[in-house]
């Protein structure tokens, strides 16, 4: 039986407690599967033929500079320094490839918790309405185990994620600020030494319930803009959002449009 219907229309959903929200969608994976028309084997067998996202690691160079930045022998300046000189990021060309639901849903762990309706979705799926505070990031495992890439939205806490809301297929984020991850510099820095990478990389807003189509077709106008700006997060390289042009940290923009790991920031504010 499923827990509890939220795929009404935002401003029904305005009026709904938070506790709606977190409650699972669905008693099981099983019975997400169900949801979109898919049985255990075949979600087995899709599982099964995909490929998996392989990590690139630090240069034995970098790896050896985490390490002592770790350790307080590095300065924040000459990590930035360092990073621009050896592993910078590079931009993306183009938008992502959106998955499909059914894929979406596939490639998680706990898809009972919810799926977030963001366009031509099920009775079941999670609305989010207008204006909800949320935390978005990328599901680590769906982009590991799968290659698939998927937004997980959170409740904030704290400056971080906190529970699962449910997941998305893009998301359009206003008024957001980008973590602040100084406390979590040791931890980057093992990440960035070669060790095992943990989620880390939140951002927190306003949730505007745009469509995946327009979200999309909005981010390919970004990429052309200059009033836009590429961001990314690696804890390879530090743990802090960046400006991927210049590999400058920002902690904060008027509105951010995410698709897979593509993330389009306008009117962004510089943290150094």
């Amino acid at each position: 039986m499923r827990c509890s219907n939220i795929s009404t229309d935002s401003g029904t959903n305005s009026n709904k407690p938070l506790e709606m929200f977190l409650m699972n969608s669905f008693n099981s994976k099983d019975e997400a599967l169900d949801e979109f028309d898919i049985t255990p084997n075949q979600s087995k067998k899709w599982a099964e033929e995909q490929q998996g996202h392989a990590r690139a690691y630090n240069s034995p160079k970098m790896s050896a500079l985490a390490e002592q930045r770790a350790s307080g022998n590095l300065s924040d300046e000459q990590w930035v320094e360092a990073v621009r000189e050896n592993n910078m990021p590079k931009p993306f060309a183009n938008v992502q490839d959106v998955p499909s639901y059914k894929e979406l849903v596939m490639s998680l762990r706990t898809p009972e918790k919810g799926v977030i309706n963001t366009g031509s979705g099920t009775k079941n799926m999670k609305r989010l309405p207008t204006g909800m505070q949320v935390a978005s990031r990328l599901d680590i495992p769906a982009y590991k185990d799968n290659d698939t890439w998927v937004v997980t939205l959170h409740t904030p806490s704290k400056g971080r994620a906190g529970k699962v809301i449910g997941y998305a297929k893009s998301a359009h984020l206003k008024n957001v600020t980008f973590q602040d991850g100084a406390k979590q510099m040791k931890g980057a820095m093992k990440i960035a030494a070669g060790g095992a990478k943990f989620p880390m990389a939140t951002f927190i807003g306003s949730w505007a319930d745009t469509n995946t189509n327009d979200v999309v077709a909005q981010s390919e106008e970004a990429l052309a803009s200059d009033e836009w700006v590429q961001i990314g997060m690696n804890p390879d390289r530090g743990e802090f959002f960046y400006d991927k042009n210049g590999f400058r940290p920002v902690a904060s923009a008027e509105e951010v449009l995410q698709v897979g790991s593509l993330l389009m920031a306008r009117g962004v504010v510089y943290s150094r």
